[in-house]
């Protein structure tokens, strides 16, 4: 089994701890990432953390890749991330591909990225990991599909631009439904933030989306304070209020509020629960490039109006990661 993890540093290191868990038969886990400091930090986790399963290989160039690569997880900010999938390609073969979001700057990438992903037959996924969260695996059970969710996203400065793809996605997955997204940006803040991440942006203020007819979503993202990060969905006979930081989950149903546990995976606990997934039933429960790109698409040409004030050189093109 041979997989590679491209982008060794902030979320890519989380992917490699993670993958350091896995336990099947043999695996050359290839890492790649042009900081040497990135690798260098990778190589003292791994000897502190040492696994008889791993073969751990470093390079900092795609080029020096020669095996045929099973699975790919390209953990690279969106700026470069099609470039990377592009030389990867041209470099060797691979049969799955985990991209991270969000997914890419320039509305013609994706399509152009899709012509690849089906020519050479790879599987594509795309790692919005809240569906795969046991929380949201067991609040599924308590909603029926066939229901309107009103939703309710809100705190302070956390990343809108870069983020809202993960609730979208979930209520998606807890409702069965990848239908059409419409957004409207007009309560946006008019000014645009460098994020924290250099080279991007950011957003703050309220976006409204709507998946078809079963779900609105209220996204508010205060630009000062310090309000914690909280979802709260309106059902046809409950409010549920969820933190992800402190992992619980508020019912209130006919006058009275029930807490419960609502356990999360971080991305270090993930990576080789996917693997795995793949490597024994040949899918995992991440989005498929296919079904997400729809959503991806039509949250860039929104917010790439929205930067076009900013940078009226650039169409199609909002520099988000």
């Amino acid at each position: 089994m041979n997989i590679v993890l491209i982008g060794v540093g902030g979320i890519g290191f989380r992917h490699f701890q993670s993958l350091m868990n896995l336990e099947h038969d043999k695996i050359n886990l290839f890492l790649i990432d042009v900081n040497a400091e990135a690798l260098n930090k990778a190589k003292e986790f791994e000897k502190s953390k040492h696994n008889k399963f791993i073969n751990i290989v470093c390079y900092e160039n795609i080029n020096h890749l020669k095996e045929a690569i099973d699975i790919a997880i390209i953990a690279t900010s969106s700026l470069v991330r099609k470039k990377i999938f592009e030389q990867l390609i041209s470099t060797v073969s691979i049969k799955y591909v985990i991209f991270e979001k969000f997914l890419f700057p320039q509305i013609c990438d994706y399509d152009e990225v899709n012509q690849i992903i089906e020519k050479n037959g790879i599987k594509a996924y795309v790692n919005c990991p809240c569906r795969m969260y046991p929380g949201y695996i067991e609040l599924k059970k308590r909603i029926n599909p066939n229901d309107r969710l009103d939703v309710l996203l809100y705190g302070s400065n956390w990343g809108l631009a870069c983020n809202v793809i993960h609730t979208i996605d979930v209520m998606g997955f807890l409702l069965d439904t990848y239908d059409e997204l419409t957004v409207d940006t007009s309560l946006l803040d008019e000014e645009i933030i460098e994020s924290k991440r250099n080279g991007y942006v950011e957003f703050t203020g309220k976006l409204i989306c709507e998946i078809g007819e079963k779900v609105r979503i209220l996204f508010d993202s205060e630009k000062t304070g310090e309000s914690d990060y909280c979802l709260t969905l309106f059902c046809k006979n409950s409010i549920i209020t969820i933190s992800e930081m402190n992992q619980t989950m508020k019912i209130s149903q006919n006058g009275s509020t029930q807490v419960y546990e609502f356990p999360i995976f971080y991305q270090s606990q993930l990576t080789d629960k996917i693997v795995l997934e793949i490597i024994k039933e040949g899918k995992c429960g991440l989005t498929k490039y296919k079904d997400t790109v729809q959503w991806h698409k039509t949250l860039l040409e929104a917010f790439s109006l929205k930067y076009s004030i900013k940078d009226s050189s650039k169409t199609g093109y909002c520099p988000i990661t």
